[in-house]
């Protein structure tokens, strides 16, 4: 019966590894749902920062480009990764490339949210 369990959860993992793994290979995801293909360009937009200033895209990003990352004050993944996210928008911005932050938590307040990225030393646009 254990064996029977444990082949039935194997099964179903590998069936989500493949239909996850064809749905965002290429014609996969990103061509049905109109999602940026690798390499493509990205269509300038605005966001309030911690301020409540609308910044652009276009304006934040830097000579060479910019990588968006979502956090969260609350996640404790992003919480985890805080450090490691600090360190590689300075390896980047070394690269003429900005990283910029955009809260992935609508149910943070912006007072949490900037107080957040205060604490945890955010540089970086947010």
């Amino acid at each position: 019966m254990i064996r029977k369990s444990i082949s039935l959860v194997v099964i179903l993992v590998l069936l989500a590894f493949v239909s996850t793994a064809n749905a965002c290979s290429a014609g996969g995801i990103a061509d049905e749902t109109g999602d940026l293909a690798v390499g493509a360009k990205l269509e300038n937009f605005t966001l309030p920062d911690l301020s409540g200033v609308q910044q652009s895209f276009d304006k934040l990003k830097g000579k060479n480009g910019a990588v968006l990352v979502w956090v969260s004050a609350q996640c404790p993944v992003v919480k985890a990764y805080n450090e490691r996210i600090i360190q590689v928008a300075d390896e980047l911005k070394a690269k003429g490339i900005n990283l910029i932050g955009i809260n992935s938590n609508a149910t943070e307040s912006l007072d949490w949210v900037a107080s957040s990225a205060k604490e945890v030393g955010y540089k970086f646009p947010f």
